[in-house]
């Protein structure tokens, strides 16, 4: 009988899956459990697999399941971000879980052990993955997850009639490599470009797997930009929406201890049709430039205040969407907290009648908690103050009293 884990810890000890200090180590480590000469051929595979040919890495390391598991520690601290990340984004135990590109089955097994109560389906083209990932879950006595041999193109036809909550993807998907233009055409260009066309046909055939309101998840090597906005276009295209409110940023260090940042996307299945799903480009510029995982992009007080100013009077054309005014007694000035927005930025612009200024640039997709803020200073300030709200600029700020 299995049994629920508890951690992605406790399952990586379970599986013997490693961590190691760098390539140096892992090498010493399969020469002591298989021998010098089989660890120089597993050695010479693997520096093809650097050089892109996977088929002739991937053929041999699944030649056991032992084998396997041990190159999975090369991926352990990708494998575990990710796993912490889609426990937080799993908040109800799925009815049904696709895990794309399934490999040995480390994923799929750990979350048919996560959610018992669930049905996990990994698909993988090679037979020989496959096999090692009937393995584990014999190994772990798992009964809650089949593998079949699959390509993601083929999935929909081998999975007719089914109907997934979460379809995943690790490192398999990702754009089709865009043919070379005359000139790189710049990003917002490339947007209005990919709008016109049809999604990726991969998506689309998964697309029909999930229920209404199920998930695609894509953890892929969509490294730069460019492919990212490109893979972004490829799955709205098909009629998925992308909801970057669930969308992130995740950072692991591969075997050298070099930091890596990928992004994770989200697409879901409306329940219904007729609404647009189509971002606009402010949304995916946002996204893009959330990639350092800062709220603020930039923040400017004090000393800086002069700089703040500039800032504003510089930035442009911008919006107003809301603000405030507080008046205090007996002389004491005027404060205005104002929100703007600028492309894919809000400015929260505060500044006085005597001399104050501060501004913060966030990113779009954090229009809520600057909203929160700014309330927040509302009902602070009501404290001690006459506040008003805003419904516009409440003055020319070119000639504002210094």
């Amino acid at each position: 009988m299995q049994e629920q884990l508890i951690s992605v810890e406790d399952y990586f000890e379970k599986l013997g899956i490693r961590k190691y200090k760098n390539l140096l180590q892992f090498w010493s480590a399969i020469d002591a459990e298989y021998g010098l000469t089989r660890a120089r051929e597993l050695e010479s595979v693997y520096k093809r697999l650097e050089a892109g040919d996977e088929e002739s890495f991937y053929a041999k390391i699944f030649q056991s399941l032992e084998l396997s598991i041990a190159f999975t520690s090369l991926r352990q601290d990708l494998y575990r971000n990710y796993l912490a990340w889609l426990d937080s984004f799993i908040t109800s135990e799925p009815r049904l879980i696709v895990d794309i590109g399934c490999g040995n089955g480390v994923l799929s097994c750990y979350l048919a052990s996560r959610y018992p109560g669930a049905q996990i389906i990994g698909l993988d083209i090679s037979s020989e993955a496959v096999s090692c990932s009937i393995k584990l879950a014999e190994k772990l006595g798992i009964e809650n997850a089949r593998f079949l041999e699959s390509s993601a193109e083929e999935t929909a036809g081998s999975l007719a009639g089914e109907k997934a909550d979460l379809i995943m993807s690790v490192a398999v998907l990702g754009p089709e490599p865009a043919s070379a233009d005359p000139e790189e055409i710049p990003l917002k260009s490339l947007f209005e470009k990919r709008s016109k066309d049809s999604g990726s046909r991969t998506i689309a055939g998964l697309s029909e797997l999930l229920a209404d309101g199920g998930n695609l998840v894509s953890f892929d090597k969509v490294k730069d930009p460019r492919a990212q906005l490109n893979w972004i276009m490829d799955i709205v295209n098909t009629g998925l929406e992308v909801d970057f409110g669930s969308c992130a940023w995740l950072t692991y260090e591969d075997i050298e201890a070099e930091s890596i940042t990928l992004p994770v996307l989200v697409a879901r299945k409306r329940n219904g049709e007729g609404e647009d799903n189509q971002p606009d480009f402010d949304e995916i510029l946002s996204f893009l430039l959330a990639r350092d995982g800062s709220d603020t992009l930039l923040h400017l007080e004090g000393e800086q205040g002069l700089l703040a100013e500039t800032l504003f009077r510089l930035a442009g054309p911008r919006s107003f969407v809301t603000g405030g005014r507080a008046d205090y007694p007996d002389g004491g000035g005027t404060y205005w907290y104002e929100i703007w927005q600028t492309g894919p930025f809000l400015i929260s612009f505060e500044h006085t009648n005597h001399g104050y200024r501060a501004l913060r640039c966030s990113s779009l997709l954090e229009k809520t908690a600057c909203l929160e803020a700014f309330h927040r200073w509302v009902e602070e300030s009501r404290g001690y103050s006459t506040v008003s709200l805003l419904e516009g600029p409440d003055i020319d700020f070119q000639s504002e009293s210094k």
